[in-house]
């Protein structure tokens, strides 16, 4: 199990890497640049201080699957996934939107994205933990 774990840790890193470089860098790009009073310049944004944030985050989610979890497959994976994103991306998203002003539209897109990231990272958790070895009875 340990070894699924770190593998299912490395790969919803990653994963959820690619998909904030879709969101941010390509997708929300725009925006951002037309609200750019509200973000720090980009040669001042803490790179490695956000990796550590998505690294522990990473293992958190595939650690709450591993755990707790029953049983380990791909729908429960994927249902996992979308309550987490709902729980994670509402507050995020929306709740940023309710005391920041950026638009509806960015806080609705950052609620979205925050769902599809958690779905996939469930998806990866179902396949890798649903592939486990049961003992026989």
């Amino acid at each position: 199990m340990a070894r699924r774990y770190i593998l299912a840790v490395i790969l919803i890193f990653f994963a959820w890497t690619v998909f904030d470089f879709i969101i941010h860098a390509a997708a929300l790009e725009r925006m951002y640049a037309s609200l750019s009073h509200l973000w720090r310049p980009v040669a001042e944004m803490n790179a490695a201080l956000i990796n550590v944030v998505r690294l522990v985050e990473s293992a958190a989610f595939a650690a709450i699957f591993a755990l707790l979890v029953a049983p380990k497959n791909l729908v429960s994976g994927l249902k996992y996934g979308l309550l987490f994103g709902i729980a994670a991306g509402v507050p995020m998203g929306l709740g940023a939107y309710a005391f920041m002003p950026v638009p509806l539209s960015l806080g609705i897109a950052w609620s979205l994205g925050v769902l599809a990231e958690a779905a996939a990272g469930g998806l990866i958790l179902g396949a890798l933990f649903g592939q486990e070895k049961r003992p026989a009875k």
